[in-house]
Protein backbone atom coordinates (compact mmCIF):
# COMPACT_ATOMS: atom_id res chain seq x y z
CA UNK A 1 0.00 0.00 0.00
CA UNK A 2 2.39 2.47 0.90
CA UNK A 3 4.99 1.81 -2.35
CA UNK A 4 1.84 3.07 -4.16
CA UNK A 5 0.97 6.34 -2.50
CA UNK A 6 4.65 6.77 -2.95
CA UNK A 7 4.33 6.04 -6.65
CA UNK A 8 1.16 8.58 -6.86
CA UNK A 9 3.12 11.14 -5.22
CA UNK A 10 6.09 10.68 -7.59
CA UNK A 11 3.55 10.74 -10.50
CA UNK A 12 2.24 14.12 -9.40
CA UNK A 13 5.64 15.71 -9.15
CA UNK A 14 6.66 13.59 -13.34
CA UNK A 15 9.21 12.00 -10.92
CA UNK A 16 10.49 8.51 -12.26
CA UNK A 17 11.58 6.04 -9.91
CA UNK A 18 14.45 4.30 -11.58
CA UNK A 19 15.91 0.63 -10.12
CA UNK A 20 18.31 0.33 -7.96
CA UNK A 21 21.31 0.04 -10.31
CA UNK A 22 20.55 2.65 -12.39
CA UNK A 23 22.17 6.82 -11.66
CA UNK A 24 19.19 8.76 -11.25
CA UNK A 25 19.15 11.64 -13.48
CA UNK A 26 17.03 15.07 -13.18
CA UNK A 27 13.51 14.44 -12.15
CA UNK A 28 14.34 10.60 -11.15
CA UNK A 29 15.22 9.01 -7.91
CA UNK A 30 15.88 5.45 -6.58
CA UNK A 31 15.00 6.07 -3.33
CA UNK A 32 11.43 4.61 -2.99
CA UNK A 33 11.92 2.97 0.47
CA UNK A 34 13.25 6.47 1.41
CA UNK A 35 9.70 7.81 0.98
CA UNK A 36 8.01 4.79 1.81
CA UNK A 37 9.67 5.34 5.39
CA UNK A 38 8.86 9.16 5.38
CA UNK A 39 5.15 8.06 4.35
CA UNK A 40 5.30 5.66 6.88
CA UNK A 41 6.78 8.10 9.96
CA UNK A 42 5.33 11.49 9.08
CA UNK A 43 2.13 10.89 6.62
CA UNK A 44 0.99 11.17 3.03
CA UNK A 45 0.56 15.05 3.16
CA UNK A 46 4.37 15.72 4.40
CA UNK A 47 6.11 13.56 1.82
CA UNK A 48 4.27 15.61 -0.44
CA UNK A 49 5.61 18.11 1.18
CA UNK A 50 9.35 16.82 0.97
CA UNK A 51 8.57 15.76 -2.94
CA UNK A 52 7.17 19.10 -3.90
CA UNK A 53 10.78 20.94 -2.15
CA UNK A 54 12.42 19.27 -4.25
CA UNK A 55 10.59 18.84 -7.59
CA UNK A 56 9.69 21.90 -7.81
CA UNK A 57 12.25 24.03 -6.83
CA UNK A 58 15.16 25.01 -9.24
CA UNK A 59 17.70 23.06 -9.95
CA UNK A 60 16.71 20.00 -7.21
CA UNK A 61 14.80 17.61 -8.80
CA UNK A 62 17.96 15.70 -9.36
CA UNK A 63 19.01 15.46 -5.56
CA UNK A 64 16.15 13.26 -4.88
CA UNK A 65 18.25 10.63 -2.55
CA UNK A 66 18.07 8.71 0.78
CA UNK A 67 20.01 11.66 2.52
CA UNK A 68 18.62 14.53 0.66
CA UNK A 69 14.88 13.00 1.28
CA UNK A 70 15.35 12.77 5.09
CA UNK A 71 17.20 16.39 5.21
CA UNK A 72 13.99 18.31 3.98
CA UNK A 73 11.82 16.15 6.07
CA UNK A 74 13.34 17.07 8.62
CA UNK A 75 13.94 20.63 7.80
CA UNK A 76 10.27 20.49 6.74
CA UNK A 77 9.47 19.76 10.64
CA UNK A 78 11.81 22.10 12.02
CA UNK A 79 10.72 25.15 9.86
CA UNK A 80 6.44 24.22 10.42
CA UNK A 81 5.97 27.75 10.77
CA UNK A 82 7.50 28.81 8.09
CA UNK A 83 6.20 26.33 5.39
CA UNK A 84 2.49 26.98 6.97
CA UNK A 85 2.46 30.31 6.98
CA UNK A 86 4.34 31.62 3.65
CA UNK A 87 4.82 28.73 1.92
CA UNK A 88 5.83 30.77 -1.44
CA UNK A 89 8.42 32.01 0.68
CA UNK A 90 9.78 28.58 1.70
CA UNK A 91 10.19 27.70 -1.98
CA UNK A 92 11.88 30.91 -2.97
CA UNK A 93 14.53 29.98 -0.61
CA UNK A 94 15.04 26.50 -2.09
CA UNK A 95 15.19 28.04 -5.13
CA UNK A 96 17.86 30.18 -4.36
CA UNK A 97 20.36 27.63 -2.47
CA UNK A 98 22.65 25.50 -4.25
CA UNK A 99 21.76 22.25 -2.66
CA UNK A 100 23.88 20.05 -5.11
CA UNK A 101 26.97 22.19 -3.56
CA UNK A 102 26.06 21.65 -0.48
CA UNK A 103 25.19 17.74 -0.65
CA UNK A 104 28.95 17.42 -2.56
CA UNK A 105 30.83 19.53 0.14
CA UNK A 106 28.55 17.58 3.01
CA UNK A 107 30.02 14.09 1.76
CA UNK A 108 33.77 15.53 3.68
CA UNK A 109 32.30 15.14 6.79
CA UNK A 110 31.27 11.30 6.10
CA UNK A 111 33.88 9.59 8.21
CA UNK A 112 32.77 12.07 11.69
CA UNK A 113 29.35 12.72 10.76
CA UNK A 114 25.74 11.09 9.46
CA UNK A 115 25.84 12.51 6.26
CA UNK A 116 21.80 13.35 6.79
CA UNK A 117 22.75 15.79 9.67
CA UNK A 118 25.83 17.44 8.17
CA UNK A 119 23.09 17.94 5.16
CA UNK A 120 20.14 19.24 7.57
CA UNK A 121 23.03 22.06 9.38
CA UNK A 122 24.13 22.99 6.00
CA UNK A 123 20.34 23.85 4.20
CA UNK A 124 18.99 25.34 7.36
CA UNK A 125 22.13 28.18 7.28
CA UNK A 126 21.28 28.43 3.54
CA UNK A 127 17.77 28.49 3.99
CA UNK A 128 17.53 31.30 7.16
CA UNK A 129 20.30 33.14 5.76
CA UNK A 130 18.15 33.78 2.88
CA UNK A 131 15.33 34.49 4.79
CA UNK A 132 16.89 36.60 6.94
CA UNK A 133 18.08 38.79 3.83
CA UNK A 134 14.84 38.92 2.23
CA UNK A 135 13.22 40.44 5.64
CA UNK A 136 16.07 42.78 5.97
CA UNK A 137 15.20 44.13 2.13
CA UNK A 138 18.65 43.44 1.20
CA UNK A 139 18.96 40.16 -1.93
CA UNK A 140 22.76 40.64 -1.93
CA UNK A 141 23.69 40.70 2.05
CA UNK A 142 23.11 40.69 5.88
CA UNK A 143 22.60 43.63 7.21
CA UNK A 144 24.19 44.81 10.09
CA UNK A 145 21.75 44.62 13.38
CA UNK A 146 21.54 47.63 15.37
CA UNK A 147 22.83 46.32 18.87
CA UNK A 148 21.24 49.20 20.82
CA UNK A 149 17.87 47.78 21.35
CA UNK A 150 17.93 44.08 23.34
CA UNK A 151 17.06 41.26 21.04
CA UNK A 152 16.35 38.10 21.26
CA UNK A 153 18.49 35.30 19.67
CA UNK A 154 16.80 33.20 16.70
CA UNK A 155 16.20 29.78 17.51
CA UNK A 156 14.38 28.90 14.58
CA UNK A 157 12.92 29.42 11.29
CA UNK A 158 9.44 30.12 13.10
CA UNK A 159 9.47 33.49 13.39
Amino acid sequence: MSEAIVRTICAEFDIEIVRMNECPRPGQTRALATMARILGTHGEGHLQLVVSTLAETKGNDGLMTEVSLWAVSDLILACSAWVENNASEWFEAWDAIPMGWLMWRCQELVPVVKQRHALVGMMYLALTSRRERNMAGDPLRIKPKDRSVSQKPVRSCSR
